[in-house]
């Protein structure tokens, strides 16, 4: 996976874009938000299996299940970051535009280090919302 020439311009516009743009299942999950910054950066799609077949919880679920085996968000990217090359790397290494996966409360969730690469953003009810690098777990280079 090779990210644009004009990526950091890209990303930046997408994030403004969209900053104000509320979770919804399907449409703008934590998933579909780093897959759709990733497709800005890279022009590759790495969610087409999973765009417009879930629109709650429970078929989001599901379609977890059906692509890997489990209802894990780490077994997902494992399996996507696998199959486009997007090598894992320590939290300290992840670098502006990279995914990470982040600890909410007692679940994980999908993000994306900022532009200021201190942060990481992720998708919320009320719009794109900063936390602290401090609460990823893992991350991958895009």
């Amino acid at each position: 996976m090779k990210r644009s020439a004009a990526w950091q311009a890209d990303l930046s516009a997408f994030l403004e874009i969209n900053q104000f743009r509320k979770f919804r299942y399907g449409e703008w999950d934590c998933c579909l938000f780093v897959c759709d910054a990733i497709q800005v950066m890279t022009g590759v799609d790495v969610a087409e299996w999973f765009r417009g077949t879930y629109s709650d919880r429970v078929s989001a679920c599901r379609r977890l299940k059906e692509f890997c085996g489990a209802v894990s968000i780490l077994r997902v990217v494992r399996e996507i970051t696998k199959a486009h090359e997007m090598a894992a790397c320590g939290i300290l290494q992840a670098r502006r535009g990279d995914v990470v996966l982040v600890k909410r409360g007692r679940r994980v969730s999908l993000g994306l280090v900022a532009m200021n690469g201190k942060d990481v953003i992720v998708a919320s009810r009320k719009g794109l919302w900063r936390m602290p690098m401090s609460e990823a777990l893992r991350a991958w280079h895009v």
